[in-house]
């Protein structure tokens, strides 16, 4: 189930993107997407175990050849689930290595920190976050909706079916 999830989300997502994707230069043969998570501090749990279940989907797509003939690599840099690392992180990842996308950042005081960045650099159809770790409000809202695909759910949206299960269950 996890796995079909995944194959559509990554059809959606680069059907969104594939005038960008076929606009990449052809000597290209991979996509580089770029990462800033926490791997050490107090949160390194979170973007280990996101990392470690993304790159099995990822190792799985290219080993079936990849995206359009292009293999995946994702460039991580820690954060340690502070704020400023994340959005030098997220300059470093736009400006010196010009990645497709970002993916799979983790956490709310980070992504607040990386949203003018990636709004600065993207346009609706160019720079895109994609799979981060957090149900907060902000990166689904304008100005920042643009720029991000959401697959989780937000707080708000878990917070509704928690209560709409209760109530079912007959809690009061």
């Amino acid at each position: 189930m996890i796995i079909k999830f995944g194959y559509i989300l990554t059809f959606l997502l680069l059907a969104s993107y594939s005038s960008r994707l076929l606009a990449q230069p052809d000597d290209s043969n991979e996509l580089v997407f770029g990462q800033s998570a926490a791997f050490t501090g107090p949160s390194a749990s979170l973007g280990t175990e996101l990392w470690i279940g993304a790159e099995a989907y990822f190792r799985k797509m290219n080993s079936q050849g990849g995206v359009h003939g292009r293999k995946i690599r994702v460039i991580s840099l820690d954060d340690q689930y502070e704020g400023e690392i994340t959005m030098r992180n997220t300059l470093q990842l736009i400006q010196n290595d010009h990645v497709f996308g970002l993916f799979g950042y983790v956490g709310t005081p980070t992504l607040i920190k990386a949203l003018p960045v990636i709004q600065k650099f993207g346009t609706e159809d160019s720079l895109f976050l994609f799979s981060n770790f957090t149900g907060a409000e902000p990166q689904r809202q304008k100005p920042f909706q643009p720029y991000v695909f959401n697959v989780r759910a937000s707080y708000n949206e878990e917070l509704e079916a928690l209560v709409e299960h209760l109530f079912s269950l007959g809690k009061r």
